[in-house]
């Protein structure tokens, strides 16, 4: 049997966290419980450089493989979007595959097109408040609009399907950013928060999994924990988050609650 433990949005910078203390933390708790692989869906920090420093450092502490997503916060500083389209580091999950057992992990990033909202808003008026308001008008984006950005991770995403399919084996997607409009909730009667809905995510990766009998879609980017499942795929939101959000747990308690841990035979 071979355990897997998948977890995203820490947000150590935002939840002041020691950075050594939770790498020795976490790295315990995954010999205590024989964890055999570590994912990480995405917003560790805002910065990639520190991110990836961080599971470099953990992963040469520790016998679990670690893999790690970019999420939009982890995007913000020290990368750009060609690099994170490229394979920068072996810990680097995004646009890859790895068989587990009897599974294959897909890693995919995942972005936006605004088509939670579109509907109710034009696209002028969706940029517009993402480049006075919003986290993600710091990153880096070479040219590129939201709406091809997710259109390429889409096709990624597709493509790597079909070059390994395999129909014995089950499958699993890891990604950052919402797979379906499942969770999200408008507020219309509220302009600013309703327009926050165009930056969760997009249907495409999580229409494509479901069309391709994928088992689950772990994923994070909305720090609101829930479990639903669509005709046979089951998506879970795994976000941890950010302090204001943990209630009366502290960081490393709430990390090991909200952790999922899989076994994979």
């Amino acid at each position: 049997m071979i355990k897997i433990a998948i977890s995203s949005d820490n947000h150590l910078d935002i939840n002041s966290q020691d950075l050594d203390k939770v790498i020795q933390v976490q790295n315990d708790f995954f010999l205590e419980k024989q964890i055999d692989y570590y994912f990480f869906a995405g917003d560790l920090s805002n910065d990639f450089l520190k991110t990836l420093n961080f599971f470099e450092k953990m992963q040469s502490q520790t016998k679990t493989k670690v893999f790690f997503l970019a999420g939009n916060h982890d995007m913000g500083r020290s990368i750009s979007y060609d690099e994170l389209e490229t394979d920068i580091s072996p810990l680097y999950f995004h646009n890859k595959m790895i068989e587990i057992g009897n599974y294959q992990i897909f890693g995919n990033n995942g972005w936006y097109d605004y088509s939670f909202v579109l509907s109710d808003y034009s696209i002028e008026e969706i940029e517009q408040f993402k480049k006075a308001l919003w986290f993600d008008r710091i990153i880096k984006q070479n040219g590129i609009s939201d709406e091809q950005r997710l259109k390429r991770n889409a096709e990624q995403f597709q493509n790597s399907i079909i070059s390994n399919a395999d129909i014995n084996k089950k499958k699993i997607l890891i990604t950052h950013f919402l797979p379906n409009s499942y969770q999200i909730k408008r507020f219309k009667e509220k302009k600013k928060w309703d327009l926050v809905n165009a930056f969760m995510g997009s249907n495409s990766l999580g229409d494509l999994a479901i069309a391709n009998d994928f088992q689950f879609v772990f994923y994070g980017h909305m720090h609101i924990n829930d479990s639903f499942t669509i005709q046979k795929t089951i998506f879970e939101n795994i976000s941890v988050g950010q302090k204001q959000e943990l209630g009366n747990l502290d960081f490393l308690t709430s990390w090991k609650s909200k952790l999922k841990l899989i076994d994979i035979f």
